[in-house]
């Protein structure tokens, strides 16, 4: 059963007004920015909701938990700007390996999200 297509031009005009409105409104922004910190998904729901701009709360939501990805990965890996990846199945699987051996040492997973939690935090403060 074939899919139809997104409309891509839709999607980013979508994306871009979604976020233009929530930085044309500095006190929602402010407050999305403290939920997103706080790692509260029901608060930016609330902030998004009552700002209204649930329609755009995808792309909204996408940004700040690609934001918090970048910021954790700037700080564990420390290369900058990233190197290209040349085949990303074999990164992909190399990932993949790397998580389940860390899910096989709960103690070092459970360590290793307390370091990034703290560095998130103390980052937000800032």
């Amino acid at each position: 059963m074939l899919k139809e297509r997104p409309d891509f031009v839709r999607e980013l005009q979508l994306a871009v007004r979604g976020s233009a409105a929530l930085l044309e409104r500095k006190k929602v922004f402010d407050e999305a920015v403290a939920a997103s910190n706080a790692g509260d998904s029901a608060k930016l729901q609330s902030v998004i909701e009552n700002a209204g701009l649930f329609q755009y709360c995808n792309y909204i939501c996408f940004f700040f938990c690609s934001w918090r990805c970048v910021l954790v990965c700037l700080r564990l890996c420390r290369q900058f700007p990233l190197a290209k990846v040349h085949d990303p199945i074999k990164e992909a699987y190399a990932f993949a390996r790397a998580t389940e051996q860390l899910a096989q040492r709960p103690a070092e997973l459970e360590r290793l999200s307390i370091a990034v939690g703290a560095g998130m935090r103390r980052h937000s403060t800032r």
